[in-house]
C-alpha cells in the first residue's frame, strides 16, 4: 500500500511583511517601535477569519495543518516592539487552542550568516532549514507517517 499525506504548514509572524532597508545608523528598532503603524498594532479580524478558512479549508482535502515561523534573523527579531511580538503570540496560541493547529516556531534555527536579508533564506540556508524542518514535521505529525 502506497500513503500519501498533505501537510499545510502556514507561515506566521507578528505582522505583515517587513521590508528592510539599510541603514547608516541602526535605528531600526527605535524607528518601528515608534512607527505609528504598531501604536494601535491589533490582528484584523479579517486576518483571523483567513487562517480560519484556510485551516478548515485544507483540512477539508484532507490536510494535516501546523502553523511555522519562518527563519528570521537575529537581528529582525528583535525589531518587533514587545507588545506587538505579544499579541501577536497570543493570537496565534489561541489559534492553535481553538483549531487544534500545532506551532513550529523555526525563526531561531538558521545562523544570521545563511540569511541574506533578515528573512530570506540563503542556499545552502534552504538546504539546511529543509534537513531540520522534515524532522521536526515527522514528530508534529507523527500519526501520519511524517512523510509528504
Amino acid at each position: 500500500l502506497m500513503y500519501q499525506t498533505i501537510f499545510a504548514l502556514l507561515a506566521v509572524g507578528a505582522g505583515a511583511c517587513i521590508a528592510l532597508q539599510a541603514s547608516a545608523n541602526g535605528n531600526f528598532r527605535k524607528s518601528l517601535g515608534d512607527n505609528p503603524l504598531f501604536a494601535a498594532y491589533r490582528v484584523a479580524p479579517a486576518a483571523d477569519r483567513a487562517f480560519r478558512e484556510t485551516v478548515a479549508l485544507a483540512r477539508a482535502h484532507g490536510a494535516a495543518v501546523g502553523f511555522v515561523y519562518l527563519p528570521e534573523s537575529s537581528e529582525f527579531r528583535k525589531l518587533y516592539p514587545e507588545r506587538v511580538e505579544r499579541v501577536a503570540r497570543e493570537h496565534l496560541a489561541g489559534l492553535s487552542r481553538d483549531l487544534g493547529v500545532p506551532v513550529l516556531d523555526t525563526r531561531d534555527w538558521i545562523d544570521d550568516g545563511l540569511i541574506m536579508d533578515g528573512f530570506h533564506l540563503t542556499r545552502p540556508g534552504a538546504a539546511e532549514y529543509t534537513r531540520k524542518l522534515g524532522p521536526a514535521v515527522a514528530r508534529t505529525f507523527p500519526t501520519t507517517g511524517g512523510a509528504p
